[in-house]
């Protein structure tokens, strides 16, 4: 028996079917939509955590939009969206730092750009992935076409890598007249960048004053132009520059002390530790828990160190680095190593056995591995009262005159009068004629040292005659007395 047939029923079915089939395309469609929007979405997301300085964020937000540009592509490769999520992803890749396959998705889609903007965005990133490889032709060619054939948007941002390729091809004024021509914020710092690399540091130093109330705090790029400058010869100009940068409310904590730091360093390799101090002193009082903080704590030690009149002034110093040792860090190391060598200072002090050989190292130390000329001078001319028969004092006194001791005369006649008869003073004063008890004497120094135990020698010196230790003299019976570098023989 042949079944019933439900009319109403089936027409509804088949008006269902029919609905369905209409509907399907445009549920596609919508699909599609979606990932293009989701892919510009999180482009725009990305662009604004970088305008906003937040790089890790930044390029997880790009690297969502390539996720949602791959997917439109490998769906619908054909559809009238596909050249937009192809620049997606290529200025994904090029954030994201794909260089190479960033190039290569970008130059596969430039024929089938049929957009005046389209296209000079492709070129435009297409340059910047070019001129990250090393490029710098083909970057040039196609930063040309995107300054060409870009809106006024496209074409400052064009201008703007391509006076950075036409530096790194070593034409500076080229690049210059780009950067003028740029409206971009990065565009201020790079005009004193060409004009320092065309050896113009005071036009420089003009365009950094310009920028230097207006532009972001970045300490990425205004370190290596102050640092540029100061070798330029405008280390003042420099320093001026940083108070006023750090000066700005707006000014993060982070980069403002990064910025005196760095200014405190350059103060300090100049010779001017008092301006040093301040730096570093303003970097400790502005983020005292900070790296930054710890860093310039231990410099402020170091000059600390320098300036002490005597090495028996140095505890507290090495109280307050005990401190910084316990925090850690990179700081944390470096405070250690002054430590162990006050340490060490503090142990030769005590030395029973060979006691004038332990002292005499001890002002080597002072001198040459803290840097504290006049408490070494002092330890150096101590010893013509602590040990004044030691074959070794008139080398001290020798040591403590050219450190400039304070009594430079008294110990050059002290030299010239009870020591007259010592090698170490003929060497000093110049004298013909040495003979062997010289170097029979630097080898009794280098004995007695080496016999010393109990001795906790720190990094860098590799045992009592080792590099940043004493430095004795020569090795050999019978060889030249050797004068270091920079110092004359005592005048009589």
């Amino acid at each position: 028996m042949r079944p019933r047939i439900n009319l109403r029923q089936a027409g509804r079915a088949a008006s269902v079917l029919a609905l369905v089939c209409a509907v399907a395309p445009l549920l596609q469609g919508c699909a599609y939509f979606n990932g293009m929007y989701n892919a510009n979405h999180w482009s725009a997301q990305a662009e604004r955590s970088e305008r906003a300085g937040r790089v890790a964020e930044a390029r997880d937000r790009w690297r969502m939009a390539a996720i949602h540009a791959d997917s439109v592509l490998s769906r619908h490769p054909h559809s009238r969206w596909a050249n937009d999520a192809v620049l997606v992803r290529g200025r994904a890749l090029v954030h994201l730092d794909v260089y190479s396959e960033a190039i290569g998705a970008l130059e596969a889609a430039l024929p089938h750009l049929s957009s005046g903007s389209q296209r000079a965005t492709a070129q435009l990133y297409l340059g910047r992935a070019d001129f990250a490889q090393r490029r710098l032709p083909e970057a040039l060619e196609a930063l040309d076409s995107a300054v060409a054939g870009g809106s006024a948007r496209q074409r400052s941002e064009a201008l703007l890598y391509r006076g950075r390729v036409l530096l790194a091809m070593g034409w500076p004024a080229a690049a210059l007249e780009d950067f003028l021509a740029s409206a971009e914020p990065a565009a201020r710092f790079e005009r004193a960048r060409a004009a320092l690399a065309g050896g113009q540091p005071d036009l420089a130093a003009q365009y950094l004053d310009g920028v230097a109330l207006v532009a972001p705090v970045q300490d990425d790029a205004w370190l290596p132009l102050l640092e540029s400058l100061a070798r330029a010869g405008l280390a003042q100009r420099s320093s001026d520059l940083v108070a006023v940068v750090a000066a700005r409310a707006d000014a993060p904590r982070g980069p403002r002390a990064r910025l005196l730091l760095a200014d405190g360093d350059r103060l300090h390799a100049a010779h001017r530790d008092s301006a040093a101090s301040v730096r570093w002193q303003e970097v400790v009082r502005s983020v005292p828990d900070s790296a930054e903080a710890r860093s310039a704590s231990v410099r402020l030690a170091q000059l600390d160190i320098v300036a002490a009149a005597s090495a028996d002034s140095l505890a507290p110093v090495g109280r307050r680095l005990e401190l910084l040792v316990s925090q850690g860090g990179e700081s944390g190391n470096r405070a250690q190593e002054l430590v162990r060598l006050l340490e060490l200072v503090d142990t030769l002090a005590h030395v029973s056995e060979n006691a004038d050989a332990c002292w005499y190292l001890r002002a080597e130390l002072v001198r040459d591995s803290l840097s504290a000329p006049a408490a070494a001078a002092a330890a150096f001319a101590e010893m013509a009262v602590r040990f004044p028969d030691s074959p070794w004092t008139p080398k001290a006194l020798v040591a403590a005159t050219v450190a400039g001791h304070p009594a430079a005369d008294s110990l050059r006649a002290l030299l010239m009068g009870r020591y007259a008869e010592s090698p170490y003073a003929a060497a000093a004063l110049g004298r013909p004629g040495l003979d062997d008890r010289y170097a029979v004497l630097e080898d009794s120094l280098r004995l007695a040292l080496a016999g010393v135990e109990g001795a906790a020698w720190p990094a860098g010196v590799s045992g009592p005659l080792g590099p940043g230790g004493v430095r004795a003299g020569p090795p050999r019976p019978g060889a030249r007395p050797t004068v270091r570098p920079g110092v004359r023989p005592v005048e009589p």
